[in-house]
């Protein structure tokens, strides 16, 4: 009977700490359910994939709530109108945080005309990527209002509102898609056509000025052959050559009558001897100009010192002894 008391106090109690989880579990979520909230909204003309309910909200970083709902403005909005005249825009529905939202709100609370004022700014909602997982989450920042404007809409939104702004993602593919286009719309083989015309016409103009150049350089060229052939032709019919050619000729004939008298080479080997001769007479005389040289430094030095002696006692020359002092007269 112990054992079978024991096992059932044992299951009452694993059954009362159940009960008291899932008591406090249901109370945290009541809490949390009457926590203040507040939607915002807005949309987006761009896919939202990797973006779902839950998805974060941040701002600049900062998370303050999450998605609550994803659809579109159509089965919303735009229910009255015809297909062809919806806007067909993404409608997003966020969940934030009152209290995140102290730093962006005005003094009297969250209004739609706070909001517009920061709208003015550049407040914009975008879409952002989680690195590589593919995720979204939406981010508020404040953005150029001149290249960021608002989605044009015909209705009043239900919630608070704040415009979206394309993401970096669409950005790209929107100018990728624009430089397309823009290349698609070139009439290239049109292009391709007056180019080859342009330089089929720039080779034809550029042989022509070659071959005009080199004609006026060739005719220039004759001319001046022709001139000079005529200077030689008059030259050579010139009656005072005659006479220019026997000069000519006669100093020639010198000159080689000259060149072939046998007297020159031993004219040549004798002057090579006396240059030989004076060469060594030169090396021979070199000790005795150097005495010499000595001599007259020595001869130099005593007329220098005899000019010094004359002009303290000019009559030392005549006298031979220089005059003795004077003396004082006695008294």
């Amino acid at each position: 009977m112990s054992a079978k008391a024991n096992y059932f106090r044992l299951g009452l109690f694993v059954i009362i700490c159940l009960g008291i989880g899932v008591v406090i579990i249901m109370m945290l979520g009541v809490f949390k359910s009457f926590e203040p909230r507040v939607l915002v909204e807005t949309y987006a003309d761009e896919s939202v994939q990797g973006l779902d309910v839950g998805s974060k909200v941040k701002f600049r970083g900062v998370r303050l709530g999450q998605v609550k709902e994803v659809g579109f403005t159509s089965g919303i909005y735009e229910t009255k109108k015809k297909t062809a005249d919806r806007k067909g825009y993404i409608y997003i529905l966020m969940e934030l945080n009152p209290v995140k939202l102290k730093g962006m709100a005005p003094r009297d609370g969250l209004n739609q005309s706070g909001l517009d004022i920061a709208i003015a700014q550049g407040l914009r909602c975008r879409l952002k990527s989680e690195g590589i997982t593919g995720l979204m989450y939406l981010d508020f920042d404040l953005m150029n209002p001149d290249t960021n404007p608002p989605l044009p809409i015909d209705w009043k939104p239900e919630e608070l509102y704040v415009p979206s702004a394309p993401s970096t993602a669409t950005k790209f593919l929107d100018s990728a898609d624009h430089l397309l286009r823009r290349v698609s719309n070139l009439k290239i083989e049109e292009i391709i056509h007056n180019l080859n015309t342009v330089l089929t016409t720039m080779n034809a103009k550029l042989e022509k000025m070659q071959t005009e150049q080199l004609n006026n350089e060739a005719t220039r060229l004759l001319g001046e052959l022709r001139q000079t052939n005529q200077a030689l032709l008059d030259v050579l019919r010139n009656p005072n050559n005659g006479n220019i050619q026997k000069d000519v000729a006669a100093s020639l004939a010198g000159v080689r009558k000259l060149v072939d008298n046998p007297k020159i080479p031993q004219s040549i080997d004798l002057v090579c001897a006396n240059l030989v001769k004076l060469d060594q007479m030169l090396n021979k005389r070199d000790n005795d100009l150097a005495v010499s040289l000595d001599n007259l430094r020595q001869v130099s030095e005593n007329l220098r010192a005899f000019s010094e002696h004359l002009q303290q006692y000019p009559t030392g020359v005549l006298l031979s002894e220089p005059p003795l002092p004077s003396q004082p007269p006695r008294k």
